[in-house]
């Protein structure tokens, strides 16, 4: 969720008896992308809190636990995105389990309401309460007042209530008096005596419940109610300090302007810009003039994409000076485009996905896919597309907003050869928008502005041994069979069944042996990603057969490689991709497996070269570190197929060359490699087979 402090929220939250009031903007607009964001996360949670609890036989611990959330959420957003919320939250409990679901996901809604305004107007204990009885009770006791007239008209239903009471009273009583025996079996009788009154107990009160039945119900449920209503309050209250002592740098982003947004000219000037609250860049100062189109270049890790965040108003907001909003998301404002365009793509069509978060219903779809060389139906599922079709997807819905401001993170890395031509002429072609973006490729414009960004770390040189390092010999797995994996006649097909399937591969024939390094080139949308799902074992082909040798140890590395990355630093990282403790004190000296384990780390952190990375936070390394450090993990766990699918993207010209020649190593360590790609230019020294895939079928190349 993207919170947003009051402008004294500082003051009131470094105090901690302090009480907790929120400044709400008291806006009639409609609710912005960070309000609707907030809203489906909080009504997700609800969901899944609640079905959690019919599973576990804990409802309504979990419905409490629903309401913690809520409260959040009405505490600092506005009354419409709780309704939302908890509407979203009912219509998705309704269809997963019925009416049941639906009555819980609506109470959790009303009670995180109430507590939630209470917080949010500074309430006292007692008024806070109050309030949540006075909305909450009558809600909860209709939930189940439908139980009345049933019980009335239905004498034996009315049975069955009474009889589900008195055995309730009677369980709870024999738990009592059996665990009271065990104290007197030892002398203890005054506890034995104690616990027959209180079974005695129980027994009196579900006596007194079926003799007042008609008072049954709003009594229990006002007791529920109070409980519920101090809980929540004291829950939410605690996880809102919490919040904000934690956040450390407030988060404003205008994503819905109230004035026009006004994002170029723009300045930077820092003496160095920051990456989770650590430096990352040299000193920067540069000024964007209204039109001017940028190229910033650099190696990996000098602070390319970091720059851009602080343009876009995401990061390092002291080091940017513009005239006016910057605008993100808004039409006329800030548009970004970065390297990982899936996380980009909201919608789940394609159709949904240009229309999202603009006002104009009505346009021209194949104009706006032509533009950018797509040429897809409206209803195609977003998740259907490939990496190069959804960078482009995502340029689409941002050159839609016509910005004044472009910010585009390698726009062109899962690109092949005629779309990286076809989408730089695009973005050159941009008159009145300032266009700011990095690259690794020659491909800058002869009127562009370069500027070189330089990071504090110096930029990593490949030193390649003539001689093979004896300790990779130890990594790979071992397999009997010289052919690690045949695919024969193999397909592939989404929504096979179906009548609108869509093929992706077909007649697909394929062998690797060991020692092998296959590179497999192909358009965007060719189905390379496909196929090397299939390859690492990731994905049933729906056509063909798959043989894989017995033993097979086989991984793929993605395109976007943080999704893989899981522990927070790199030596956590490598000891948990090559199967050691994270804590590497804990290794056991005596075990051989991990003893190999261990030189395996070690040999593949220095081919690697990242030695340097070691003590490094993973979301401060650039995108071609994080992939070195993927890899290398990968490598130790002694896979003996490695799939790479797209590895070049985010590297520069020295990690690709030094790619090449790392990955002639570990395949002279017996490791075989598949790299798919669509880099027509870059090869590594020796290459066994040159594969093309050319409409989901697979051709050698000539």
């Amino acid at each position: 969720m993207i919170w947003q402090r009051g402008p004294n929220m500082t003051e009131q939250t470094s105090a901690a008896t302090a009480d907790l009031t929120l400044d709400i903007p008291k806006t009639k607009g409609p609710l912005d992308a960070a309000e609707i964001a907030d809203a489906a996360i909080t009504a997700a949670l609800v969901v899944a809190l609640l079905a959690t609890g019919r599973l576990l036989g804990a409802g309504s611990v979990f419905q409490v636990v629903a309401s913690f959330v809520v409260a959040v959420l009405a505490a600092r957003r506005r009354n419409r995105a709780v309704v939302i919320a908890s509407a979203a939250a009912a219509c998705i409990a309704l269809i997963l389990g019925g009416l049941g679901p639906v009555s819980q996901a609506a109470l959790a809604g009303v009670f995180g309401w109430c507590s939630g305004v209470g917080i949010r107007r500074g309430w006292g204990r007692l008024r806070s309460i109050g309030f949540t009885l006075l909305i909450a009770w009558p809600c909860m006791a209709a939930s189940v007042m439908f139980f009345y007239p049933a019980i009335a008209i239905n004498k034996k239903l009315r049975t069955l209530l009474f009889e589900n009471i008195e055995n309730q009273a009677d369980g709870f009583g024999k738990i009592v008096r059996s665990i009271g025996s065990g104290f007197g079996a030892v002398g203890l009788e005054p506890i034995e005596r104690l616990a027959d009154n209180v079974a005695n107990g129980f027994a009196n009160i579900a006596q007194f419940l079926i003799d007042n039945w008609l008072l049954l119900i709003p009594a229990t449920e006002f007791v529920y109610s109070l409980v519920y209503a101090l809980v929540i309050r004291a829950v939410a209250r605690g996880v809102l300090r919490r919040l904000d002592r934690t956040l450390v740098e407030p988060m404003t982003v205008e994503l819905a302007p109230h004035h026009a947004p006004a994002p170029v000219p723009v300045h930077v000037r820092s003496t160095s810009l920051l990456r989770n609250g650590t430096p990352v860049t040299a000193p920067v100062e540069l000024n964007v003039a209204i039109g001017e189109h940028v190229v910033i270049e650099g190696p990996n890790g000098s602070g390319k994409s970091t720059l851009l965040d602080a343009l876009a108003g995401l990061t390092n907001h002291d080091a940017v000076s513009r005239p006016g909003a910057v605008g993100l998301g808004s039409t006329g404002g800030t548009a970004r485009v970065g390297q990982r365009p899936e996380a980009q793509v909201v919608g789940t069509t394609v159709d949904e996905d240009l229309r999202w978060g603009l006002d104009t219903p009505d346009f021209d779809r194949v104009e706006s896919l032509a533009d950018v060389g797509l040429d897809l139906p409206g209803d195609r599922p977003t998740s259907e597309l490939s990496g190069g079709e959804l960078q482009r997807l995502a340029l689409a819905s941002a050159l839609r907003r016509k910005p004044q401001l472009l910010l585009v993170d390698e726009v062109t890395s899962m690109l092949d050869p005629t779309e990286q031509t076809r989408i730089n002429a695009r973005i050159d072609a941009l008159q009145t928008t300032s266009v700011i973006r990095t690259t690794h490729r020659n491909d800058a414009a002869a009127t562009d502005t370069r500027f070189a960004m330089a990071g504090l770390h110096a930029p990593h040189t490949a030193t390649v041994s003539d001689d093979q390092d004896p300790a990779l010999r130890t990594i790979v797995s071992a397999v009997n069979e010289t052919r690690l994996i045949r695919l024969s006649d193999v397909g592939y097909a989404h929504n096979a069944t179906q009548p609108w399937a869509h093929e992706v591969l077909a007649g697909v024939d394929l062998s690797i042996h060991r020692y092998e390094l296959l590179v497999v080139e192909g358009r965007n949308g060719s189905g390379k990603t496909t196929l090397a799902r299939i390859l690492a074992g990731l994905l049933e082909p729906t056509a063909g057969s798959v043989t894989a040798a017995e033993g097979l140890r086989r991984a793929l590395a993605y395109q976007h490689v943080r999704l893989q990355l899981l522990r927070p630093t790199v030596r956590e990282e490598l000891s948990s991709l090559s199967g050691l403790p994270t804590d590497l004190s804990a290794v056991d000296q005596d075990s051989a497996k991990q003893r190999t384990r261990a030189t395996n780390l070690e040999a593949a952190t220095e081919l690697f070269k990242i030695d340097r990375l070691l003590h490094r936070r993973i979301d401060e390394l650039s995108g071609g570190e994080q992939r070195r450090v993927l890899l290398a993990g990968l490598v130790a766990r002694g896979v003996a197929l490695l799939v790479l699918d797209e590895p070049l993207a985010g590297l520069d010209a020295s990690g690709r060359a030094d790619l090449a020649d790392t990955l002639d190593q570990v395949r002279l360590a017996g490791t075989s490699i598949v790299v798919v790609s669509h880099d027509v230019e870059w090869s590594p020294a020796h290459v066994d087979q040159r594969l093309v895939l050319d409409h989901g079928r697979l051709h050698r190349e000539s």
